[in-house]
């Protein structure tokens, strides 16, 4: 079984900028979507996660 990475796009408020983060966790991706304004959550090939 290959390691999946994903990509997490974070945006936290008006005057913040976006933050990039990377995880094998889809857990972890979830927790800190779950922790910011707005979230995204891209799997390797590039779809987007709930």
């Amino acid at each position: 079984m290959t390691l999946q990475i994903f990509t997490v796009h974070l945006y936290y408020g008006q005057h913040t900028r976006y933050e990039t983060k990377q995880t094998p966790s889809i857990e972890e991706a979830r927790r800190w979507v779950s922790g910011a304004a707005k979230g995204r959550i891209i799997n390797k090939q590039n779809i987007y996660v709930q």
